[in-house]
């Protein structure tokens, strides 16, 4: 209800087709209000694997507000869509006291991707359907 959008700057994709994504990573940040908000599949699988030393980050404020900070270093902060609607429902939540991030560790490992799948999932399914009826068939008690 808070976010009604994706977070990130210029998407308009509807919170209902949205994930939930941590802030700060879970474990190292809780599930809470203040570490939580909206982004679309697209965004949030780029900042997974794009956050870090040298990537993508981000900062979520009391008031529900969302610093992007992009690679080059660009800022974009962007507001809850529940503003828009409901100007007076105020949606601050807890300022949380969470340790600064680690900074002494290595760089992550920039050509790390989202794994590429080896066939469709149209594929995936008939292959499952096709070892089921094999399954079947082999597993069929003479009556």
């Amino acid at each position: 209800m808070r976010d009604l959008f994706c977070r990130f700057p210029g998407c308009e994709v509807s919170a209902a087709r949205c994930d939930i994504d941590h802030v700060r990573a879970w474990p190292f940040g809780p599930t809470h209000p203040s570490n939580l908000n909206c982004k679309c599949r697209h965004h949030h699988l780029m900042k997974t694997f794009y956050a870090g030393i040298g990537g993508w980050h981000e900062t979520q404020h009391p008031d529900a507000t969302v610093t992007f900070v992009s690679p080059s270093g660009k800022a974009s902060t962007t507001h809850p869509g529940s503003r828009i609607f409901f100007p007076h429902w105020d949606v601050t939540t807890a300022q949380l006291d969470l340790p600064p991030p680690r900074t002494d560790l290595p760089p992550l490992n920039r050509g790390l991707m989202m794994p590429v799948r080896r066939r469709t999932r149209i594929a995936d399914e008939a292959a499952r359907i096709k070892t089921e009826r094999a399954r079947n068939e082999r597993d069929i008690p003479p009556f």
